[in-house]
């Protein structure tokens, strides 16, 4: 099973400029990551990850990647994407 698990933020090793990204789905032996350099429809990456393939991003939060929504099968496959609506600060 991944060393990561759903929420957490990771780079790959071997694509820096994918940027960050957060993992959607893990069920063994694949991991669903969304990537935020990516375009669409590209951005998520169904991986059968390798040692040291991925790597613990140091962010705690991403705008981009946490605004989206996403619906995964059994297996790690997109089911459906949406992105959340952005909240309105007070006073907007």
């Amino acid at each position: 099973m991944s060393q990561f698990r759903v929420g957490s933020y990771v780079t790959h090793a071997n694509k820096p400029e994918w940027g960050v990204g957060k993992v959607f789905c893990t069920s063994s032996p694949y991991v669903l990551v969304g990537f935020e350099h990516l375009p669409p429809p590209d951005q998520f990456k169904r991986l059968v990850p390798s040692p040291g393939m991925l790597v613990a991003a140091a962010v705690r939060a991403n705008p981009v990647l946490d605004s989206w929504k996403l619906d995964a099968t059994h297996d790690c496959r997109v089911a459906g994407v949406a992105v959340k609506p952005k909240r309105k600060k007070k006073g907007e």
